[in-house]
């Protein structure tokens, strides 16, 4: 069983998605370890990825999340106890 799942995303709002987060939050609960999911951010020819959001998930839950600029997200996790720590992401800009 995995402790910690790091998705690396492409996947803006779309009108066959409207809210993906929902779909991850799904996926938080059926896997039974916290998710953590690096989207995209800007702008690319075939895909508007400004509304993209990056977040930690858990049991069910988005427990932080993130939309805006290029930036490094922080935040806690105690591995012996497969636990996110953290309310927030210390956000630092790119």
């Amino acid at each position: 069983m995995a402790d910690l799942v790091i998705v690396s995303a492409a996947w803006p709002p779309a009108s066959c998605c409207p809210d993906p987060l929902a779909v991850w939050e799904k996926s938080s609960l059926r896997c039974g370890c916290p998710i953590v999911l690096c989207n995209q951010t800007g702008h690319y020819k075939r895909m508007d990825m400004t509304r993209g959001d990056s977040a930690v998930l858990s049991e069910g839950k988005c427990l932080m999340s993130y939309r805006g600029d290029p930036a490094v997200l922080l935040f806690d996790y105690d591995e012996v106890k497969r636990k996110v720590c953290s309310q927030t992401f210390e956000v630092l800009p790119c």
